[in-house]
C-alpha cells in the first residue's frame, strides 16, 4: 500500500514539474512556426518577442491584483502587494516600498484576513482571484484579436495565450517547486477546518509582523503544534513551521532544534521553500550548540546550498551564513562582509520586528554569552 501511495506521489511530482514545460513548449512551437512563416520585418519580429515577456510581467501583476480585488470583495483588508522583489506594504495605517525576494514566487498579495463566522473565513475567491482575473483579461484580449489585425492583433493573441495559461498554472491544482499553486492551498483550506485555521494564523501573523510585532509576542493560542497526521496538509504544517519561529524568536534553541528534527523527519506535506528555511535554522542551531563541521556539512547538500544562495537577501539566512563563516570556516573578512550586507538589506526589509531578532543574534553580547555557556569559540 505504502509502495503504491510512493509511485502515485512520484507521478504526481513529475506531473506538476513537466505541465510547465508542455505548456512552455507549445507556446514556444507557436511563435517558432510564426518566425518561419512570417514575412514581415526584423523590428516586427523583435516587437512580437518583446511582447511576450510583456505579457509575462502583465499577467503577473494582473494575477496579484486579482488577489487583491477578490480579497477585498470577500471581506480582506490590504496588507502587501509584491511583484518579483517590489513590496508594497501597509504598516501602522501608511504605504512603504520596501524589497524582498521568494524563491519560487514572481508575486504575492498578502491580506488581512477577516475574523471566523461560525467557525469559518470566505477563501474561495481570494485564493481563487488571481485565476479568475488572468481569464477575465485573458477574453478580453483575445477580442481584442479579432478586432484589430496585423502586428497588434497578434500581440494580444499572445497576450490572451499567457493569461490562459497562468490561469491554469495558478488555477489548477499542482504543487511546483518550492511552493504550491493557488489552487492546492484553496482546496486543502475548504477542505479541513485545521487548514483553514493555520490559513488564518499565517495571515494575521504576517498583519502583525507589519505592525512591528514580534512573533514571541503574539497570542500563545496562535502557536500551537498540530499532530502528525494533521501535517500531511501542505497549509497546516506552516502553523508548525511559525510555532518553530516563535521558539527561534523566543531564543528557545533547544526545543526549537528537537522540533525542527521532529517535522523533517515525518511525512507531511511541507513545501520545499518551509522545509529548507528550517534546515537554515538547524544549521544555526548545531553550530551555537558547538557540533562539529562535519556535522553540520551533513546539512548543507547541494539543494540547501541552492536554497541559501538564492535567499541570499534573507535575514535569518544571512545570520546562519554569518555564524557558519564566523565559528566553522573561522573567516572574520568573510563574517564581517556578510554583517555589512545584512545591515544594508535591514534598511529595505518589510518586516523590521523580524530584523530585530536577527540584530540580537548578530551582536558581540550574544557571541560572547557562546562563549561563556557553549565553549563556542
Amino acid at each position: 500500500m505504502s509502495d503504491n501511495k510512493s509511485v502515485k506521489k512520484e507521478i504526481k511530482k513529475i506531473f506538476s514539474a513537466s505541465l510547465p514545460l508542455i505548456i512552455g513548449s507549445v507556446c514556444g512551437l507557436f511563435v517558432a512556426n510564426y518566425v518561419y512563416s512570417y514575412s514581415g520585418t526584423m523590428f516586427d519580429l523583435a516587437v512580437l518577442i518583446i511582447g511576450v515577456y510583456a505579457a509575462l510581467l502583465m499577467q503577473i501583476i494582473i494575477h496579484e491584483a486579482g488577489h487583491l480585488v477578490f480579497g477585498l470583495i470577500s471581506g480582506y483588508g490590504f496588507s502587501s502587494f509584491r511583484i518579483f522583489s517590489f513590496t508594497v506594504m501597509k504598516a501602522n495605517g501608511k504605504l512603504k516600498i520596501r524589497r524582498m525576494k521568494v524563491p519560487g514566487t514572481a508575486g504575492q498579495c498578502i491580506m488581512i484576513p477577516p475574523d471566523f463566522t461560525d467557525g469559518k473565513i470566505p477563501v474561495l475567491l481570494y485564493n481563487f482571484g488571481g485565476s479568475l482575473m488572468n481569464l477575465i483579461f485573458a477574453v478580453i484580449f483575445i477580442v481584442l484579436y479579432f478586432a484589430l489585425s496585423g502586428m497588434p492583433s497578434l500581440l494580444m493573441l499572445v497576450f490572451g495565450a499567457v493569461g490562459f495559461m497562468s490561469a491554469f498554472l495558478n488555477g489548477f491544482p499542482l504543487r511546483m517547486g518550492m511552493v504550491n499553486n493557488d489552487g492546492v492551498n484553496a482546496l486543502e483550506v475548504v477542505r479541513d477546518a485545521e487548514a483553514m485555521h493555520s490559513f488564518w494564523v499565517q495571515l494575521k501573523v504576517v498583519e502583525q509582523t507589519a505592525k512591528g510585532v514580534r512573533i514571541k509576542d503574539m497570542p500563545c493560542e496562535w502557536f500551537v503544534l498540530p499532530d502528525d497526521d494533521s501535517m500531511k496538509k501542505s497549509m497546516t504544517t506552516v502553523k508548525s513551521v511559525l510555532v518553530c519561529n516563535r521558539l527561534m524568536d523566543s531564543m528557545e534553541f533547544e526545543r526549537a532544534g528537537e522540533t525542527i528534527r521532529h517535522l523533517l523527519g515525518i511525512e507531511s506535506g511541507m513545501v520545499e521553500l518551509h522545509r529548507r528555511a528550517l534546515i537554515s535554522e538547524l544549521i544555526f542551531i548545531d553550530i551555537i550548540s558547538g557540533k562539529s563541521k562535519n556535522d553540520i556539512d551533513g546539512l548543507l547538500d547541494n539543494k540547501q546550498k541552492n536554497f541559501m544562495k538564492k535567499m541570499k537577501n534573507n535575514p535569518s539566512v544571512m545570520r546562519t551564513e554569518y555564524f557558519y563563516a564566523l565559528i566553522c570556516e573561522k573567516n572574520n573578512k568573510k563574517a564581517e562582509s556578510i554583517k555589512k550586507r545584512f545591515n544594508k538589506v535591514c534598511k529595505i526589509y518589510p518586516y523590521g520586528s523580524e530584523t530585530e531578532l536577527e540584530r540580537e543574534l548578530m551582536s558581540e553580547e550574544f557571541i560572547n554569552s557562546l562563549t561563556q555557556t557553549h565553549g563556542v569559540e
